[in-house]
């Protein structure tokens, strides 16, 4: 669909989209979203659950989208300068909800872009799971460590999905520095 313009309507084509996947598949789809595409992947899910396998987002603010932050200034440029708090405020409120299907919320405290407090679902529980890497906002679409938790994440369906554990403590301690 081309680059995310940071536009409402880009979720409704997305949430068309994915009944196009899922009609022509038969099965759930995974959502990955970066940044304000994981806000969106979130948002969808909550819209179909039925279809959404998983979530996985990266560095996405969706507990603090109206909060400043080092992309605000590129939002209001994007939006012919609209900004965040001008949005359908029910919206706003139903944002930092969490998704009624497993989700895996991947930040970086050195994430440089947004505040990685506002990148991690507020409660932990066995269908939510907050884990820190290290890395860049801008680097998490290539950081192996990220990669590494997407395709464990992708091993698993709705039914079977477990918190994802690295496969040791040498890993843990030099790539998850929060499990």
């Amino acid at each position: 669909m081309g680059r995310n313009k940071a536009k409402l309507e880009t979720l409704y084509q997305l949430l068309d989209k994915l009944e196009d996947i899922y009609d022509e598949h038969g099965q759930e789809v995974t959502i990955i979203g970066w940044s304000l595409g994981g806000v969106y992947a979130r948002q969808i899910a909550k819209e179909k659950p039925d279809m959404v396998r998983q979530v996985i987002t990266l560095g996405s603010p969706f507990r603090g989208i109206s909060e400043p932050n080092n992309a605000t200034w590129l939002y209001n440029f994007i939006s012919n300068g609209k900004r965040v708090i001008d949005l359908d405020p029910e919206l706003l409120i139903d944002i930092p909800k969490p998704a009624p299907v497993p989700t895996t919320a991947i930040y970086t405290k050195e994430d440089g872009v947004v505040p990685w407090e506002v990148c991690m679902e507020e409660v932990e529980d066995d269908t939510h799971q907050n884990i820190q890497v290290r890395g860049s906002h801008i680097g998490l679409g290539v950081n192996a460590t990220v990669l590494n938790i997407i395709a464990d994440r992708l091993m698993y369906y709705k039914e079977e999905w477990v918190h994802f554990e690295p496969h040791s403590a040498v890993e843990d301690l030099l790539f998850y520095p929060s499990i």
